[in-house]
């Protein structure tokens, strides 16, 4: 049975489980799911409101903003009908997460809220602009494993789409931050052979150690966008763990809570 992880960070020792087996990820319109997620957006755990070491804390960290951006392709064509989720591929350069899967995002800038640094990072990263997003609210906050920043992730459906093609013409990347962008699918996210864990040991502010689970998905099908010929020369494979799963878990968490 496949398991998903529910905290609010990434920290607790415990975890509330939940199986989407019976998920319902094709025939189900999108702005039925974007009801889902306004009414079952994840709440604090009672443990995390009455332990400030499992609670991200309000001053003295960095934040970020980062925006899970869907696309639902009813009529399907060249692409098969259903709702895909945007994803962008590091670029080899960064010097932090080289090469790795994440949403778009990135540092709250003096004087901006949460929603409009999210906003500006998509434009920023992949040239997407924010009058084609449709923003459906934010997830609780993600604490950094070292404790030395925060991030909130939004997300958000993408209007006017009606196919892969439309969508590479609005992108622009920022080849600095990013090398690729591809879709894939909300199904395959659900599929419980795409899902697996592992298990990770961190210390408490007072040294003793703890052990805690963190959700990581393995994808093989997906969509290349731009540029076509970096994805489709990428791994066939793709690992997506560390904060951009647990950013999707939690949106999955919403999106299909039955």
């Amino acid at each position: 049975m496949r398991h998903i992880l529910r905290n609010r960070t990434i920290f607790p020792p415990h975890f509330i489980y939940h199986s989407f087996s019976n998920a319902k990820t094709t025939c189900e319109p999108l702005f039925a799911r974007r009801e889902n997620f306004r009414k079952f957006i994840p709440q604090p755990t009672l443990q995390n409101e009455l332990n400030p070491l499992l609670t991200p804390p309000s001053t003295g960290v960095r934040k970020f903003a980062t925006m899970v951006i869907l696309v639902d392709f009813p009529n399907g064509g060249k692409e098969k009908a259903g709702t895909y989720v945007l994803l962008t591929h590091r670029a080899a350069k960064m010097k932090k997460h080289a090469n790795e899967i994440s949403v778009p995002g990135g540092a709250v800038e003096s004087g901006e809220s949460l929603e409009k640094a999210a906003l500006r990072e998509v434009e920023e990263e992949i040239g997407l602009r924010g009058e084609y997003l449709k923003v459906w609210g934010e997830l609780p906050p993600i604490l950094f494993r070292n404790s030395s920043g925060v991030t909130t992730p939004f997300v958000s459906s993408l209007t006017d789409c009606p196919s892969s093609t439309s969508l590479c013409s609005k992108l622009i990347l920022q080849e600095d931050e990013v090398q690729g962008v591809f879709l894939v699918s909300l199904s395959e996210l659900l599929d419980q052979r795409r899902f697996t864990s592992f298990r990770m040991k961190a210390p408490l502010r007072d040294g003793l150690p703890f052990f805690y689970k963190l959700p990581v998905f393995v994808v093989e099908n997906v969509i290349p966008l731009v540029p076509s010929s970096t994805e489709e020369r990428a791994p066939k494979r793709r690992v997506i763990w560390g904060i951009t799963a647990i950013t999707l878990n939690e949106a999955l968490n919403c999106i299909f809570p039955q």
